[in-house]
């Protein structure tokens, strides 16, 4: 197994409806080692969700009197 090809079967699988992913993989990918990859790859992916698409607090800077 290459981490090559699960990148390319993990991109391939984002493309499609959440729904479709499972089919997906057991149509294409034999190596149930590989699989088992790619799936682990997607539910991390789903997990983190939007996690870096905002900050985590919200941070108003203003100037310091001491600045110059």
């Amino acid at each position: 197994m290459s981490d090559e090809r699960a990148k390319q079967i993990f991109n391939e699988a984002l493309e499609l409806e959440a729904s479709e992913r499972d089919a997906f993989l057991d149509a294409n990918v034999i190596d149930p080692d590989l699989r088992q990859v790619v799936r682990e790859l997607l539910e991390s992916h789903v997990a983190a969700g939007s996690f870096l698409s905002k900050p985590c607090v919200n941070v108003r800077l203003e100037p310091s009197a001491d600045a110059p």
